[in-house]
């Protein structure tokens, strides 16, 4: 029977199957299953979108191959029929790849290299690489494509409780890192923090040219940092940190553009920061807990950053010799470094007695009392750890220093009265430092004297009985030698009987600060060369019998706080250069100083206090007897401090005084001659000053008339009128008058003033005027009419010889007066008008001198 057939196109059965293979794996599937046809007369299969390596069989509709790409692949499967009917079906081929052969091999190398792998989910027994999916499946490995991009295989605690949370187990790891981890070109994390890995860093990471993070801190990797790490272009955190890393940072990793984190921090690194990481935008830079040193660059400013690193040894230490007695000083501090200025303790072991350190500074010092070799061990410290070193102090007991011993040798010899004996001077060569060391009043230091202290004070001598030392009384001089004891520091040899001069050779010794010479008996001047001295802080010369000036080199002293300069015989100004001092005691008084303090000078402690000095000599003087006469003598003296406050005089003439307060020499001479005169002036204190000069006092100058008849006017002053030949008037006027009338017959008129009338030859007429008057008489002159005799206060003075007893009194009639008469000659003196010889006014020997 023939068939019937109707024509109808191929259909789909079942939609076919999306399917997942791999890459590389043989792969076989039919799809002629999927599709059906009524006539069965199915002609062909075709297929579009397949993977490469796959193909299609036109006449089974088996797909199969070897597909050599991954990827997503759409297929679309056409089915044709005899009759031309076709059907169409799509479906995804996923092709996933296999892992790329040199990352298996590097993993494979890595998990070879390692062990402790307590995590079980690596498998690398396959000869050839697994699929990327299985291996991304295994623990810590993250896979894109065929390519491994993250191995994280941190240990830390955060990392063990995420794996408990999603039941994974940690490992520890231990081994080394291989070099065939530089292979994995793709990869960007590589996370092996916090395991137990050991070795060195391979160069080959290096070559990771995609890689962003490294962190392989927290393991016992050694070794030194591979140069070659500063390739990584893509960088961005590094942690090498926690690890036994040494040699040096290298400065390559300054080209590490992308870096933002760098962690070395607890590595035994060493050398200095390269300043190359200043180039860098690092927002974390930690290198604390390494051994590395210098300074950190200023190139370098990073917002989280710590540089602390622990000491270190800069330089080795030099031994060092000391001498037993001798100060000794030495800074370790310049022999170690850190790199953050830090070091904040310094400590010793096996200093010699006597020697400590100062554990802020590091200075060894002090003064040995024991000799040997000691070895010493030095620390220097801060926070972070120390750095040590060992030297060697040899410490020998020395000589006294030859010039030294001359220079003691020579005081010894020039002195005497040394009550104590201690000093021992008999040998020829300088004996041990350390037997000098124990003379009376002798300090050394090694081999060189560096104080003398014989001062004799009171409270030295109470503390030398306590101690059971003999006090001196020294008497000699001061040998120049003194001045070679070049690391002399003090010298006091005050409060002893010392004579002779100061040697200028003391102003040699640049190293003293205390020159105490007071009370003694020095004398001569004060060296100028002791303002030299510019380390001398207390200067004392007081209470000596010093003379000449105060140098004014001594102005240069600029370390000086204490002059002491009082109770000498010191002249002259004070210096204005002493003004330019820092001083705080400044002691001049008891000298013959002389000018002004000057301005410049402001001492908080001080005396000045000088006796009045003469500044120039008084003049001798001439003055009138009965003319006022004014002289000062303030001018002719000075005193330092301005406080003369009296003046006297002794001899003035009579009539003259002395203003105590201002030195005016005043008055109206009543006496002439020359009169020595004595000016003593006087301070506050009771000092003064003297001088003496003459006062020469003329007589009045006298008012001579001539032969004719003369009238004389005296004058306010005391006038000598003499009348001459001639009938004459004399008057005196206001002054002590002497009125000498001379042979005629005359009038001499005393005046206001105590006058003295001599009416000469002839008759003359007397009037005294006012005043005590003096009516001189001589036998064989002619007699005088006394006109205004005042009994008691006027006088009449007797010439020739005679005396009242000479003298007879006898009244006028009418009692009109009283006639002089000689009793022997009869010759009559003077009428004396107005005195009644029957009155109370008689004439008596009282009245005449």
């Amino acid at each position: 029977m023939p068939s019937l057939r109707i024509p109808n196109a191929p259909y789909v059965v079942t939609p076919i199957s999306d399917v997942e293979i791999v890459s590389g794996e043989e792969f076989n599937l039919n799809v002629s299953e999927n599709f059906g046809d009524m006539n069965e007369d199915i002609d062909s299969y075709s297929a579009e979108g397949l993977p490469e390596g796959l193909t299609i069989d036109s006449s089974s509709g088996l797909i199969g191959g070897t597909p050599t790409e991954s990827g997503n692949f759409r297929v679309t499967v056409t089915v044709e029929d005899t009759a031309g009917g076709v059907v169409e079906d799509e479906f995804n081929i996923d092709v996933e790849p296999t892992l790329d052969a040199n990352d298996y091999a590097a993993l494979k190398a890595f998990y070879n290299s390692t062990s402790n792998w307590r995590n079980a989910s690596w498998d690398v027994s396959s000869e050839t690489p697994p699929p990327a999916s299985v291996v991304g499946k295994w623990h810590g490995v993250t896979v894109r494509g065929s390519r491994v991009t993250e191995i994280d295989l941190d240990n830390t605690e955060w990392s063990r409780v995420w794996r408990k949370l999603v039941k994974m187990s940690d490992n520890a790891l231990s081994g080394t890192i291989p070099s065939e981890l530089g292979s994995l070109s793709e990869l960007q994390t590589l996370e092996l923090n916090d395991n137990d890995l050991s070795g060195t860093i391979p160069s080959e990471l290096g070559e990771l040219s995609n890689l962003s993070r490294l962190q392989l801190n927290d393991n016992d990797l050694s070794g030194t940092i591979p140069s070659k790490l500063g390739d990584l272009s893509n960088l961005i955190d590094l942690h090498l940190n926690d690890n036994s890393l040494s040699g040096t940072i290298p400065s390559k990793l300054g080209e590490l553009s992308n870096l933002i984190g760098l962690h070395l921090q607890d590595n035994s690194l060493s050398g200095t920061i390269p300043s190359e990481l200043g180039d860098l935008k690092l927002w974390m830079l930690y290198l604390y807990n390494n051994s590395l040193r210098g300074t950190i660059p200023n190139s370098i400013n990073v917002p989280f950053s710590s540089f602390h690193n622990p000491p270190y040894l800069e330089t080795q230490i030099d031994d060092q010799e000391a001498n037993v007695g001798e100060e000794f000083s030495f800074n370790v501090s310049d022999n170690f470094g850190d790199i953050n200025n830090n070091i904040n303790s310094y400590n010793a072991s096996g200093l010699p007695e006597g020697l400590t350190i100062n554990s802020s500074s590091g200075l060894i010092g002090g003064t040995p009392t024991e000799s040997g070799n000691f070895r010493v061990t030095v620390k220097a410290g801060d926070a972070r750890g120390d750095a040590q070193d060992e030297f060697y102090i040899s410490v020998v007991e020395p000589t006294l220093d030859a010039n030294d011993y001359a220079a003691l040798k020579a005081f010894y010899n020039s002195t005497s009265n040394w009550r104590n004996a201690s000093w021992d001077v008999s040998s020829e060569t300088p004996p041990p430092a350390s037997v000098v060391g124990k003379w009376h009043g002798v300090t050394v230091r090694g081999s060189r004297v560096t104080e003398i202290d014989l001062d004799n004070t009171e409270w030295s001598r109470v503390w030398r009985k306590l101690v059971k030392m003999s006090d001196n009384a020294l008497s000699g001089t001061i040998p120049s030698e003194l001045g070679s004891l070049s690391e002399l520091q003090t010298l006091e040899l005050n409060d002893n009987d010392l004579s002779g001069t100061i040697p200028s050779e003391l102003g040699e010794l640049s190293n003293l600060s205390r020159l105490q010479l007071n009370d003694n008996d020095l004398s001569g001047t004060i060296p100028s060369k002791l303002g030299d001295l510019s380390n001398l802080i207390d200067l004392h010369l007081n209470d000596n019998s010093l003379s000449g000036t105060i140098p004014s080199k001594l102005g240069e002293l600029s370390n000086l706080i204490g002059l002491h300069l009082q109770d000498n015989s010191l002249s002259g100004t004070i210096p204005s250069e002493l003004g330019d001092l820092k001083l705080w005691m400044l002691y001049l008084y008891n000298n013959s100083l002389r000018g002004t303090i000057p301005n410049s000078i402001n001492v908080p402690f001080s005396s000045f206090h000088n006796p009045p000095y003469l500044e120039t000599q008084i003049d001798d003087q001439e003055a009138n007897v009965g003319e006022e006469f004014s002289f000062n003598v303030s001018d002719n003296f000075g005193d330092i401090n301005n406080n003369i406050n009296s003046y006297n005089a002794s001899g003035l003439p009579e009539g003259l005084t002395i203003n105590s307060s201002s030195g005016l020499i005043g008055g109206t001479p009543t006496t002439d001659g020359s009169f020595d005169v004595t000016v003593t002036v006087s301070d506050k204190t009771g000092r003064s000053v003297k001088d003496k000069f003459e006062i020469e006092v003329l007589p009045p100058y006298p008012i001579t008339g001539t032969s004719e008849d003369d009238m004389l006017q005296g004058t306010e002053i005391k006038d000598i009128p003499i009348g001459d030949s001639g009938e004459d008037i004399l008057k005196g006027g206001k002054g002590h008058d002497i009125l000498n009338g001379g042979d005629g017959d005359d009038m001499p008129i005393g005046g206001d003033g105590d006058d003295m009338l001599i009416g000469g030859g002839g008759k003359d007429i007397l009037k005294g005027g006012k005043g005590a008057d003096t009516f001189v008489l001589t036998p064989g002159q002619g007699w005088e009419s006394i006109r205004d005799f005042e009994d008691g206060t006027d006088s009449i003075q007797l010439e020739g010889g005679l005396s009242f007893a000479d003298l007879q009194m006898t009244p006028l009639p009418g009692n009109l007066g009283t006639v002089i008469e000689v009793t022997a000659s009869k010759q009559a003196l003077a009428v004396l008008w107005g005195i009644n010889s029957g009155s109370d006014e008689l004439i008596g020997a009282p009245d005449l001198i």
